[in-house]
């Protein structure tokens, strides 16, 4: 969603590359729990995982950055911001 120039956030294009990451590595055992996995797919789930959070968060970051300039464009005088997350499962 990078490329469109509003404020709306959207996980979904994050999730298709995490899930592809995850299945081309053969880490979607969901009969493996995590401490029966190896060191190494241990570590590979962690840095998908830390990746995701990462790419979330600068996402979350850009989104809030256009709101506050869009919002002081409106409002040159606004004094706070407050954002609301919800999540539909």
């Amino acid at each position: 969603m990078r490329q469109h120039k509003d404020c709306n956030f959207s996980y979904a294009g994050l999730k298709t590359p995490v899930r592809l990451a995850i299945e081309s590595r053969n880490l979607c055992t969901d009969d493996i729990p995590i401490s029966s996995a190896t060191e190494e797919d241990r570590q590979l789930r962690a840095n998908i995982a830390a990746s995701f959070q990462r790419i979330a968060v600068l996402h979350l970051e850009d989104r809030c950055q256009r709101a506050v300039e869009w919002a002081l464009k409106m409002r040159p005088s606004i004094k706070n911001f407050v954002m609301q997350i919800s999540c539909c499962c």
